[in-house]
């Protein structure tokens, strides 16, 4: 995998510490749960979570995760009633504020201990009260040198590595670090990987639909937020 760093935990340093106006900004609702997302790809990437055939996620072998937030999430799939896919888990932590909000907490606290990840409160038009996020510049930059070196250059793309791209991509994230044809070089790059590759590489395809699948349950609450 892509260094110390959880996939989760890499998509929300990218992400957060966006200006206000910009178009690329994710709400924190959304970002918590592309970061959920991420951290249920990286254990399917990690081989304890797995689909059955009716593409139910289910828990293929336990997982003595570091991150309790991943440990809170396998321990939802395990003791689940009802066999969800990705897109039904999706939409669970969508509609579940506070298991979402504890969730992502869980995935960004050892971020904060360690100082990568710096949180403050700021006043909203001089009235409301609201949270954001100071990423570590460093750890940003090291993050983009990865992506840039084994995606634009000669560098041996890993699977982290791919998924934070498909994730940030998806998330409209991608945009913000790379111009338009890097990002066409790094689609192309990605679609000669999947050819080309054999073994857990397969799994990128799955991967890029469970993407998809979270891409679709944003795209229902955006519907439904407007319409209410």
């Amino acid at each position: 995998m892509g260094g110390e760093l959880t996939l989760a935990q890499e998509f929300v340093l990218m992400a957060v510490q966006v200006q206000p106006n910009n178009k690329s900004r994710l709400y924190r609702s959304y970002l918590q749960i592309y970061s959920i997302g991420g951290a249920i790809i990286e254990m399917l990437l990690d081989g304890h979570i797995t689909w059955n055939k009716r593409e139910q996620l289910v828990e293929e072998t336990p997982c003595a995760c570091q991150c309790s937030g991943k440990s809170q999430i396998l321990e939802l799939i395990r003791s689940t009633r009802k066999l969800k896919t990705m897109r039904a888990w999706m939409s669970y932590f969508a509609y579940r504020t506070k298991i979402r909000e504890n969730t992502f907490e869980k995935l960004v606290e050892p971020l904060l201990i360690d100082g990568q990840l710096r949180e403050e409160k700021i006043k909203v038009m001089l009235i409301f009260t609201s949270r954001r996020y100071i990423v570590s510049s460093p750890v940003k930059d090291a993050i983009i040198r990865r992506l840039r070196y084994e995606l634009l250059e000669n560098g041996e793309v890993d699977e982290q590595t791919a998924a934070l791209a498909m994730l940030l991509d998806v998330s409209k994230q991608l945009r913000r670090f790379f111009s338009e044809y890097e990002q066409m070089e790094l689609s192309r790059k990605l679609e000669n990987l999947h050819t080309e590759q054999s073994g857990n590489w397969r799994a990128i395809e799955q991967i890029k639909k469970a993407i998809r699948d979270m891409e679709a349950t944003s795209a229902a609450i955006i519907t439904t937020t407007s319409s209410a």
